[in-house]
Protein backbone atom coordinates (compact mmCIF):
# COMPACT_ATOMS: atom_id res chain seq x y z
CA UNK A 1 0.00 0.00 0.00
CA UNK A 2 2.47 2.65 1.11
CA UNK A 3 5.43 3.76 -0.98
CA UNK A 4 8.36 2.94 1.29
CA UNK A 5 9.86 -0.53 0.86
CA UNK A 6 10.35 -0.82 4.62
CA UNK A 7 6.89 0.42 5.66
CA UNK A 8 6.59 -2.22 8.40
CA UNK A 9 10.02 -1.38 9.87
CA UNK A 10 9.63 0.55 13.14
CA UNK A 11 13.01 2.24 12.52
CA UNK A 12 11.85 3.82 9.26
CA UNK A 13 12.01 7.61 8.95
CA UNK A 14 9.04 9.42 10.42
CA UNK A 15 6.18 10.34 8.07
CA UNK A 16 6.25 13.91 6.82
CA UNK A 17 4.14 16.46 8.69
CA UNK A 18 1.42 18.03 6.61
CA UNK A 19 -2.28 18.04 5.90
CA UNK A 20 -4.89 20.58 6.82
CA UNK A 21 -5.14 19.56 10.47
CA UNK A 22 -1.44 18.78 11.03
CA UNK A 23 -1.80 15.01 10.52
CA UNK A 24 1.22 13.02 9.50
CA UNK A 25 0.99 11.97 5.87
CA UNK A 26 2.49 9.37 3.52
CA UNK A 27 2.20 8.76 -0.19
CA UNK A 28 0.92 5.47 -1.62
CA UNK A 29 -1.59 3.61 -3.79
CA UNK A 30 -4.89 2.74 -2.14
CA UNK A 31 -5.87 -0.91 -2.64
CA UNK A 32 -9.55 0.03 -2.30
CA UNK A 33 -9.92 2.88 -4.80
CA UNK A 34 -6.64 2.43 -6.72
CA UNK A 35 -5.76 6.12 -6.52
CA UNK A 36 -2.16 7.16 -5.89
CA UNK A 37 -2.33 9.80 -3.19
CA UNK A 38 -1.95 10.78 0.42
CA UNK A 39 -2.64 8.70 3.51
CA UNK A 40 -3.19 10.46 6.83
CA UNK A 41 -1.92 8.92 10.07
CA UNK A 42 -4.64 8.70 12.72
CA UNK A 43 -2.88 6.95 15.56
CA UNK A 44 -2.16 3.53 16.93
CA UNK A 45 -4.37 0.58 17.76
CA UNK A 46 -3.01 -1.71 20.47
CA UNK A 47 -4.15 -5.25 21.16
CA UNK A 48 -3.25 -7.42 24.16
CA UNK A 49 -0.49 -9.92 23.22
CA UNK A 50 -2.67 -12.98 23.77
CA UNK A 51 -5.48 -11.58 21.61
CA UNK A 52 -3.08 -10.57 18.82
CA UNK A 53 -1.41 -14.01 18.90
CA UNK A 54 -4.77 -15.75 18.73
CA UNK A 55 -5.82 -13.63 15.73
CA UNK A 56 -2.41 -14.02 14.03
CA UNK A 57 -1.65 -10.30 13.94
CA UNK A 58 0.77 -7.82 15.48
CA UNK A 59 -0.18 -6.23 18.82
CA UNK A 60 0.52 -2.69 17.54
CA UNK A 61 -1.10 -1.35 14.37
CA UNK A 62 -0.76 2.08 12.80
CA UNK A 63 -4.00 3.50 11.39
CA UNK A 64 -3.87 5.31 8.02
CA UNK A 65 -6.77 6.78 6.01
CA UNK A 66 -6.87 7.26 2.23
CA UNK A 67 -7.38 10.92 1.33
CA UNK A 68 -9.54 9.97 -1.66
CA UNK A 69 -11.98 7.26 -0.52
CA UNK A 70 -11.48 7.61 3.27
CA UNK A 71 -10.86 3.88 3.79
CA UNK A 72 -8.88 3.28 6.99
CA UNK A 73 -6.09 0.71 6.96
CA UNK A 74 -4.33 -0.93 9.89
CA UNK A 75 -0.61 -1.27 9.14
CA UNK A 76 1.20 -3.89 11.26
CA UNK A 77 4.39 -2.86 13.04
CA UNK A 78 7.19 -4.80 14.71
CA UNK A 79 7.10 -2.57 17.77
CA UNK A 80 5.57 -4.15 20.91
Amino acid sequence: MLDTPNHSNPNRPSPQPGGANGNLVRWGVCPTCGVEGLFHFHGEQRWPERVADKLGMKPLMHLWTCDTCHTTFAEPTDTP
